[in-house]
C-alpha cells in the first residue's frame, strides 16, 4: 500500500468516525438518534463504492419523508440489515443473489435497483 493510500485510508476513517454510523435493532435501522422503519422503506439501491482505494459494497435505502441511510459492508450492521431485508421481503431478490450479482460485475460500477 502506497503512502497516499495510507494517508486516504486514514483521513476517511477519520471522517467517518465524526458521523454516527448506522445499526440494527430489530426492524428498525438506526442513526445517532433518529430510527427508520423499514417497512417504510420505499427504495433501495446497491453499488459498489470507491473506499480507501479499494471497491466496498454499499446499500443506499430511501424511506417515506426523503430520508436515505447508507451502509457498506465494512459497517457492523451489515450482516444484520441483510437479514432483516431478507426476512421482510423488502428487495426484488434475496441478498445472496443480488451481492452475487454486484460482485460478479467486476467492479463495472452498475448499480442495481432492489426496489
Amino acid at each position: 500500500m502506497s503512502l497516499i493510500d495510507r494517508i486516504n485510508r486514514v483521513f476517511v476513517g477519520w471522517l467517518r468516525s465524526r458521523q454516527p454510523r448506522p445499526s440494527v435493532r430489530g426492524d428498525m435501522v438506526v442513526v445517532g438518534d433518529q430510527h427508520f422503519a423499514l417497512t417504510d422503506l420505499t427504495g433501495a439501491v446497491a453499488y459498489e463504492a470507491d473506499v480507501y482505494a479499494g471497491l466496498a459494497i454499499t446499500l443506499t435505502l430511501s424511506f417515506a419523508g426523503g430520508r436515505t441511510v447508507t451502509a457498506t459492508q465494512q459497517d457492523a450492521c451489515w450482516n444484520d440489515l441483510l437479514a432483516a431485508l431478507d426476512r421482510l421481503r423488502l428487495t426484488a431478490t434475496p441478498s445472496r443473489d443480488w451481492l452475487v450479482k454486484l460482485v460478479a460485475g467486476g467492479g463495472r460500477g452498475q448499480p442495481i435497483v432492489l426496489r
